[in-house]
């Protein structure tokens, strides 16, 4: 467990650097049609972090009421929206993961929407794969908007310094 929380720290880190880079107002941008909204895409990267809760909560909603949540619109978030969510939902997190046990975090099983019966950790693996992918979607986007960023920044969340050499 210690080196998936590990991973998360940095990986929420990141992305929270790379939410402060989004310039406000822009949550309509979308690089082409039927890409998700600059703004939906905030907000899902804020309340991804849920995800996390609901394997140690066994909280997770039925397949059914997820898929029919994805036929509403999506709903948008600013910047600072989507900062605050992360920090909310890692923190709460955390403090849920500190009560669990090796035991369950090895072989607990636990009920998911769309994988089935699965291992915790491997749901875990799973929630923490998602957020960094959706933290990559954000830096393609930032790209495409001309904000200066680069393999530092995803990384890291701090840009490369050019040699001068």
């Amino acid at each position: 467990m210690q080196h998936l929380m590990a991973v998360l720290d940095r990986q929420v880190d990141v992305t929270r650097k790379l939410i402060s880079l989004v310039p406000e107002g822009k949550e309509n941008y979308a690089p082409a049609p039927g890409f998700m909204p600059l703004g939906a895409l905030l907000r899902h990267l804020g309340e991804s972090l849920g995800f996390l809760k609901m394997v140690v909560t066994d909280g997770f909603p039925s397949q059914k009421d997820v898929l029919e949540a994805q036929t509403r619109p999506p709903q948008s978030a600013t910047p600072s929206e989507a900062i605050q969510a992360i920090e909310k939902n890692y923190k709460e997190f955390r403090e849920l993961s500190e009560k669990m046990t090796p035991d369950f975090y090895n072989k607990g099983i636990v009920k998911t929407p769309f994988m089935g019966d699965a291992p915790c950790w491997l749901v875990l693996a799973g929630g923490a794969e998602h957020l960094i992918n959706h933290k990559h979607q954000l830096f393609i986007y930032l790209k495409l908007m001309g904000m200066p960023v680069d393999t530092g920044t995803l990384y890291s969340g701090v840009m490369i310094e050019k040699s001068k050499a």
